[in-house]
This record gives C-alpha cells, structure tokens and sequence, in this order.
C-alpha cells in the first residue's frame, strides 16, 4: 500500500476504535477491537475488520457496530477532515483463528 493509504488506513484504525470506546456499550464479558483497516486505492472503500473475545460473541458485537454504522461514518468523516471520506463497511476479522488453526497443524 502506498505511504498515503497507509496513513489514511491508520487514521480509520484510531478513529474506529476511539467510535468504540466512547460510544458503543458491549456487554461487560465482551471486548471488541479493530484489527486492520484495508483501504482501497482509490480511497474511496475502507474495510474495516473486528475481532472480539470472547470469539463466540463476534456476529453479536459485529451487528451491534452495523447498527451505529452511520454515526460511525459521521465520526470518522468529521475527524479525517476531508471532502471525501472513504465509505466505511465492517466484517469480523477471521484471521487470528486461521492463525491459531494453522500453528496447530504445524505443531502436530
């Protein structure tokens, strides 16, 4: 990715996790992070990917995020300060499993 896109994934990065701080209330037995941020090269898409633990609480916590999806968008269009923001769309970030499941099957 080219050092502008880059920035502008790192910025989304902060600016979602601070919209999920701040601003949406999970329950108390589930912690929800963004993971990566992927931008599109024209920088007008940016995928936006979660993971939460308890894993079993993702599709909960993922739907509870699509909900506020458009207070979300304002957030981060205010905070980028620019004309036009990437438009925002949200998935659960499956590789931490993959991860886990490939080092297993090293390992055996």
């Amino acid at each position: 990715m080219p050092r502008r896109t880059d920035q502008l994934a790192q910025e989304i990065r902060d600016d979602v996790g601070k919209f999920l701080k701040s601003e949406i209330e999970f329950p108390a037995d589930t912690f929800v992070t963004v993971t990566r941020v992927e931008v599109s090269k024209n920088r007008r898409a940016a995928k936006v990917y979660l993971s939460s633990l308890p894993e079993t609480s993702g599709l909960r916590a993922l739907k509870t995020v699509r909900q506020r999806l458009y207070a979300l968008q304002g957030a981060v269009n205010e905070s980028l300060g620019r004309r036009h923001a990437p438009r925002l769309t949200l998935a659960l970030d499956r590789m931490p499993r993959e991860l886990e499941r490939l080092d297993r099957l090293v390992r055996q």
